[in-house]
């Protein structure tokens, strides 16, 4: 029997991956809350203590909706649309299991947590956990560059673990508790130190695993035909870790992330390192100068450094 207050109908043990999203500086905003006291006749200034981190939690709920429903391919054109109305069977089973990407997001004060079941499926096989997968890591990506570009850097970690989801008494909210919530964490927190996500090893294991050559030969073609995207997405690190590569095509484009934005998130990195060397940060000067030689990497040479990006404060890091 289920103790008073505590959740109820909760699921079978199965796999999931969870992605594991801080918002870095959040917690030192907080702490100015202390200041208000000393200034309690001027309004204004208690305002802008109090607006900031309200200001970037409402910006990253925001923007992390937004791209739940982030699509793994282009659905809108007609010639598209008239290939979708040939599927039947199995196709149009799979296509529609595709589209739709059953995320659970849960929140602890300046972190978001969205995981998702990597159970593969009787009859589709792996095909939508490897859509599943894409739509995870594209609203990972895209999260961390929309966010970069309103001057609130993040960092993360996806990984896979156990977990057993429930339904919250008296609510229709879902929560999970699982491995893949602390292994995520625990990267998150303790191995990626700077803006970035990391893509845990047992994730990476699994991802390789992913194309068993087992089901229906539609479902195979499905799954190797997302695949390359997927592992398009791993950036290895010099360590021969892997992050997520959320400069990649698959993140960057008018359906997700439009280059307006890019470059704005690519100012505000390039204005954190200069602000770094100005004030002779070591601490921050070794962190954002790992984010701006993955940016040099990807988008070439630097804009000049500007104003924080569209008048945002800037969180640094803590």
């Amino acid at each position: 029997m289920s103790e008073p207050g505590l959740g109820e109908k909760g699921g079978d043990a199965k796999p999931w991956v969870t992605l594991f999203l801080d918002l870095l500086g959040w917690s030192k905003q907080l702490l100015r809350y202390d200041e208000v006291i000393d200034y309690l006749d001027d309004m204004k200034k208690v305002s802008k203590v109090i607006s900031d981190p309200i200001y970037a939690h409402q910006k990253a709920r925001l923007v992390i909706e937004g791209l739940m429903g982030g699509p793994v391919g282009s659905h809108e054109n007609e010639e598209h649309q008239r290939r979708l109305n040939q599927l039947s069977g199995i196709e149009r089973e799979l296509f529609d299991r595709m589209a739709c990407h059953e995320f659970v997001v849960q929140q602890f004060g300046d972190s978001f947590v969205v995981s998702i079941c990597v159970l593969g499926d009787e009859k589709l096989g792996y095909g939508p956990v490897v859509s599943d997968l894409l739509g995870l890591f594209q609203m990972a990506g895209g999260a961390t560059v929309m966010l970069l570009s309103q001057g609130i850097p993040v960092r993360g970690a996806i990984e896979i673990g156990i977990g057993t989801e429930y339904e919250v008494r008296g609510t229709n909210r879902k929560e999970l508790v699982g491995a893949s919530i602390v292994k995520a964490y625990r990267l998150e927190s303790g191995v990626a130190e700077y803006p970035r996500v990391l893509v845990g090893p047992h994730l990476i294991r699994f991802i390789s695993g992913l194309d068993d050559g087992k089901g229906d030969p539609i479902v195979q073609k499905t799954v190797r035909g997302l695949l390359p995207q997927l592992q398009g997405l791993l950036h290895r690190e010099g360590d021969g870790s892997f992050s997520l590569d959320y400069l990649n095509d698959v993140v960057i484009g008018e359906r997700l992330v439009d280059l307006a934005r890019v470059e704005d998130a690519y100012r505000f990195v390039v204005t954190q390192y200069s602000e770094a060397t100005a004030r002779n940060d070591a601490q921050l000067l070794g962190r954002y100068g790992l984010v701006l030689k993955y940016w040099l990497e990807r988008r070439g040479k630097p804009p000049p450094p500007t104003t924080h990006p569209q008048g945002s404060p800037a969180h640094g890091l803590p």
